[in-house]
């Protein structure tokens, strides 16, 4: 079974993958790369807050 950090860093590459297919010259591409911009980095910081609490645990 997959952990928590495992499935996150899964939805990243997705995310990251979709960006790489958008046209930054398009307004509506635009948009939508800056909130994918957004939600990558608010789920690599969830990443970084499980890695530290699972760190701590150890």
């Amino acid at each position: 079974m997959a952990s928590v950090v495992d499935i996150i860093q899964h939805r990243i590459n997705e995310l990251k993958y979709e960006k790489v297919h958008l046209r930054p010259f398009i307004e509506s591409d635009k948009v939508r790369i800056a909130e994918l911009d957004r939600a990558i980095a608010e789920l690599e910081w969830v990443c970084s807050l499980l890695d530290k609490n699972e760190s701590g645990k150890s």
